[in-house]
C-alpha cells in the first residue's frame, strides 16, 4: 500500500505541473488572442475561433484542432504535425514553413493559405478546399489527395480504388 501511495504521489508532482502548464497557455491564448512560440502540445482547441492570432512558431503537435476557425491566423514556423485540423478553417492562413506532416486536413479550407515550403508530407487532404493557396516549394510526399480541390483543379490521385 506505501509503494502505491508513494507512486501515486510521485506520478502527481511529476504530471501535474506539464498539465497546469498547458491549461496557462491556452488561457493566455484565449485572452490575449495571440501566443507566438508558446507550446500547446496535445491541447483541445476543437470549435474554437482564432481569427487572425499570432501563432508564429508555435507548437501545435498532436493539437486537436477540428472544426476550428483559423482563418487569417499567422502560423509561420509552426509546428502542427499530427494536428486533428478536420474541418478546420484556414483560409487566408500564413502557413510559410509550417510543419504539417501526418496532420488530419480533411474537408479543411486552406483556400488562399500560404503553404509556402510548408511540410504536409504524410497528411491527409480528403474533399479539402486549397483553391487559390500558394503551395510554391511545399512538400507533399505521400500525401493523400482524394476530391482535393487544388489550385490546378480537382485531385483524386490518392483516392482508394
Amino acid at each position: 500500500m506505501f509503494r502505491f501511495a508513494v507512486l501515486f504521489v510521485t506520478a502527481l508532482l511529476v504530471g501535474g505541473p506539464a498539465v497546469q502548464a498547458d491549461d496557462t497557455m491556452v488561457e493566455r491564448l484565449k485572452a490575449l488572442n495571440a501566443c507566438p512560440g508558446c507550446d500547446l502540445t496535445g491541447a483541445d482547441l476543437s470549435e474554437v475561433h482564432l481569427e487572425y492570432v499570432n501563432l508564429k512558431g508555435a507548437n501545435l503537435t498532436g493539437t486537436d484542432l477540428t472544426n476550428a476557425n483559423l482563418s487569417y491566423t499567422n502560423l509561420i514556423g509552426a509546428d502542427l504535425s499530427n494536428a486533428d485540423l478536420w474541418g478546420a478553417n484556414l483560409a487566408g492562413a500564413d502557413l510559410i514553413e509550417a510543419n504539417l506532416s501526418g496532420a488530419d486536413l480533411s474537408e479543411a479550407a486552406l483556400n488562399y493559405a500560404n503553404l509556402y515550403k510548408a511540410n504536409l508530407s504524410n497528411a491527409d487532404l480528403t474533399r479539402a478546399d486549397m483553391t487559390g493557396a500558394i503551395l510554391k516549394n511545399a512538400n507533399f510526399r505521400s500525401t493523400k489527395f482524394c476530391q482535393t480541390k487544388t489550385p490546378y483543379g480537382l485531385d483524386n490521385s490518392g483516392c482508394q480504388k
